[in-house]
């Protein structure tokens, strides 16, 4: 049977791209499982609230055309 974590999770293939952004209003990639899964397929996940991070998103946020 399919998880809820599988279908988030398929979307996240080994080395697949250098930089990848994701909106994740409901915070599913900081759930222990998926986030452990996340990191043994070599992402490294930082989120808006990293302080170091917040401004270069928001600085850049007005340049991306998001579908």
């Amino acid at each position: 049977m399919t998880t809820w974590r599988d279908l988030v999770l398929r979307h996240f293939q080994p080395a697949t791209a250098y930089l990848s952004l994701v909106a994740d209003p409901d915070d599913l990639l900081l759930e222990e499982q998926v986030l452990a899964a996340l990191g043994a397929r070599g992402y490294e996940l930082l989120t808006f609230a990293d302080p170091i991070l917040r401004p270069i998103l928001r600085c850049c946020a007005g340049c991306w055309k998001l579908p």
